[in-house]
């Protein structure tokens, strides 16, 4: 269950866009409390307000994103090359995700709150909330992405390290 959770980020998305849509139909059916009522019941500015702070922060954590994707890419050295080439699929996959996550919860933080202006405006909460998990999962994978990558880099330290204090032990002796 573990490996699937960290090589398909889709299918977490997707159990998010599950539990979304079974909260939504609980509350439309009052079986539970609408907890958005409140942010509904305000000027519409303040949900506006709201929704489209939250675009920008998923924007941003887009962006952070790319830099961590764009850091492994390019990085050089033998232990990026096994840990890129070694990854494969599940690694484009990760890498992907995380970039799409902020950007489609950036989206549908905007959408909602086009919906509170231009309705139907009781959709809004649903579309944000939905933007809050997407939000959520891309920053959890993108730290995650970042500390695998700082392990590579830590390896890699390592092993040149000891290469180097090799090399100087070695050339020191012979004098």
């Amino acid at each position: 269950m573990k490996r699937i959770l960290k090589d398909r980020p889709l299918y977490i998305s997707l159990v998010a866009f599950g539990f979304v849509m079974v909260h939504t139909a609980l509350t439309l059916l009052n079986i539970i409390p609408n907890v958005w009522a409140g942010v509904l019941a305000k000027d519409a500015s303040v949900a506006v307000t709201l929704f489209l702070g939250t675009a920008a922060a998923s924007a941003i954590l887009a962006g952070f994103a790319g830099v961590v994707v764009v850091f492994g890419l390019t990085a050089d050295g033998e232990r990026f090359r096994i840990f890129r080439v070694e990854s494969g699929q599940r690694l484009q996959s990760n890498w992907t995700s995380t970039s799409l996550a902020g950007f489609t919860a950036a989206g549908l933080s905007l959408a909602s709150s086009i919906l509170v202006v231009n309705g139907p405006a009781f959709l809004a909460p649903w579309v944000f909330e939905m933007s809050l998990f997407l939000m959520a999962h891309g920053a959890v994978r993108t730290i995650w992405i970042l500390r695998e990558l700082v392990t590579v880099v830590r390896s890699q330290d390592l092993t040149w390290s000891k290469e180097k204090m090799t090399r100087k032990i070695t050339a020191d002796s012979f004098k």
